[in-house]
């Protein structure tokens, strides 16, 4: 399992790139700092440092909002037609290429698990010590594994890292309440995998209350209505809702899905919702086998 400690990483390489090495240990020891999605942050460990190194991180998003982010125009250009096959499902029915706006780039067929909303709510100022908010784009889980800003080690999932889900699909279709095809995926609407958001200390403000590239469960494996903040982006519908369903054209619509200890199950469409949102969280208590 690759550490999902990823904002100490992102600090490091910004003192690193300034030539300041006892900032950038420093940084990467406090895990200090936020930016872009988890997917940029495994790049070194999937043998694509190349890109990785070509980044520019630049000052940290509290002292500007837009730092980091895959949209910077120094980052663009890195991105754009790029889609390593580690991040593609070969059974994937949607594009994996999309318009943005800033040319074509890469939208996700795996999401990060965020957790689910069963739990203790927060509000969109308060989540400290919360399991899960609701906000203008839906439930926001922190009691899953890769949350918005999480530094999860294996000693914080007491559920155990075989019973936690890390990563599930969204490589097929969904549609809106009309029936109108919808891509529905978390990498949302203007966007791609490797584009993050300017959250700092958990905060949610208007304008940034989702975080892209995860998914809080709240809905049944291989739900296909996606109906809330449809957008229409060149032709095509998108959904900027934080609950994307995990789905896939795998056997009726399941999905794979990535555990926290590295292994991979199928999760069939049928399985209760509260199982799966059991699964998604890493410390409700609930030891769940499926298989």
């Amino acid at each position: 399992m690759f550490s999902p400690c990823l904002g100490g990483l992102r600090r490091k390489k910004y003192y690193t790139d300034l030539g300041d090495s006892t900032k950038a240990t420093n940084a990467s020891n406090n895990g200090e700092g936020v930016g872009f999605t988890w997917a940029v942050y495994v790049l070194p460990y999937i043998e694509e440092s190349k890109k990785y190194n070509s980044l520019k991180f630049f000052v940290p998003p509290t002292t500007n909002p837009t730092a980091g982010r895959m949209q910077s125009n120094t980052n663009i250009s890195a991105f754009q037609n790029y889609a390593p096959s580690t991040f593609s499902c070969p059974s994937n029915t949607m594009p994996t290429l999309q318009e943005c706006g800033f040319g074509k780039t890469m939208q996700n067929h795996y999401t990060a698990i965020a957790g689910a909303n069963i739990g203790v709510q927060g509000t969109r100022t308060s989540t400290s010590n919360k399991d899960w908010s609701p906000n203008a784009y839906g439930a926001v889980g922190y009691n899953g594994v890769l949350y918005v800003n999480s530094k999860t080690r294996l000693g914080s999932i007491p559920d155990g890292s075989s019973y936690t889900l890390l990563m599930g699909e969204q490589t097929d279709w969904a549609v809106d309440g009309s029936g109108r095809q919808n891509t529905c995926r978390s990498s949302g609407y203007g966007t791609a995998v490797w584009g993050g958001t300017p959250w700092t200390d958990q905060t949610i403000s208007i304008g940034t209350d989702y975080c892209v590239n995860t998914a809080t469960i709240t809905a049944p494996i291989g739900s296909r209505v996606c109906t809330s903040f449809l957008r229409d982006y060149n032709g095509e519908y998108a959904s900027v809702w934080t609950e994307t369903p995990i789905r896939s054209p795998h056997n009726n619509g399941g999905t794979n899905a990535l555990f926290a200890d590295g292994r991979v199950s199928y999760l069939a469409v049928g399985m209760e919702l509260n199982t799966t949102k059991w699964l998604a969280v890493r410390n409700d208590g609930n030891n769940v086998s499926f298989d």
